[in-house]
């Protein structure tokens, strides 16, 4: 069993840490499911240096650009343990260039479901505004607790089965258009190799058979 620590530093300091700080505040998160702990990088060196540490503990589920920095999300083969929880989910953001902050663990997120969300609201509600998964957070200095109404795996999940429909959809367009003469060229040359070999096995035979041509070039 691989120990994180190299990648994450004490993790098990940090959660008991943020544990006690969340019993002394009366906050009972007992019931709800610790969704990941966040590792905040310095600098863009650190960032890309965390990235090949997590990957030797996981796979990296989604890398996104969100407010014009990186963040990615790794899943881990080996959860992290502590008392009676599991986390897998570790999230990695690329440091803010307008907010110098320090490497380390920073939060932890509760999933506490949409019909707890008002149990909490007597914390910084900001992230309320947020259109996807709104948080609210608790802080206690340099860590923080985040709850919110879904995980962030499911999150992810259905981001990806969102973004699987639209790539499809675009592609029958573009295939549509080529049929007709409206586009010169491959039209397999949009799409990424990834994106092509899911699609090399779609049901729709067209569809297919543009991915399995293109991933032949």
């Amino acid at each position: 069993m691989s120990d994180a620590t190299f990648a994450l530093g004490d993790w098990r300091g940090f959660l008991s840490r943020l544990f006690a700080l969340l019993a002394e505040a009366r906050v009972d998160v007992a019931p709800y499911e610790l969704d990941h702990v966040c590792y905040r990088a310095d600098t863009l060196d650190t960032y890309a240096a965390k990235k090949r540490e997590l990957e030797t503990l996981g796979r990296l589920l989604t890398e996104a650009d969100v407010n014009g920095r990186p963040i990615a999300t790794y899943y881990l083969r080996e959860p992290l343990r502590y008392e009676n929880r599991e986390i897998r989910l570790v999230e990695l953001p690329a440091p803010k260039p307008s907010k110098p902050t320090a490497a380390g663990l920073e939060h932890a997120e509760f999933a506490v479901g949409t019909e707890n969300m008002a149990k909490f609201m007597a914390f910084d509600t900001t992230g309320m505004a947020k259109a996807a998964n709104p948080e609210i957070e608790l802080s206690f200095g340099p860590i923080a607790a985040k709850f919110h109404p879904t995980s962030l795996l499911d999150v992810i999940q259905t981001e990806r089965a969102a973004g699987a429909v639209s790539v499809e959809a675009k592609l029958r367009a573009y295939v549509g258009a080529w049929a007709e003469g409206e586009i010169i060229g491959d039209v397999a040359a949009f799409f990424d190799l990834p994106t092509l070999a899911s699609l090399a096995a779609a049901p729709d035979h067209e569809l297919r058979a543009l991915a399995v041509r293109r991933l032949r070039l």
